[in-house]
């Protein structure tokens, strides 16, 4: 783990190969999508986002 950060400890992604930063940005965006949708299920159950709900 030392090994990716320099002197200053700043994060430096030069060290990771292009398929790992790829794999990782699709489980970034699969969490995102989940929780989202996770999101969007427990609104549904607070309010009503029915269009003619205001008919």
């Amino acid at each position: 783990m030392p090994t990716i950060f320099n002197d200053n400890y700043k994060f430096t992604l030069a060290h990771f190969h292009p398929a790992i930063l790829a794999f990782e940005l699709a489980l970034v965006l699969i969490y995102d999508m989940s929780c989202m949708r996770l999101c969007q299920q427990e609104l549904k159950g607070f309010v009503d986002v029915n269009p003619n709900a205001l008919d």
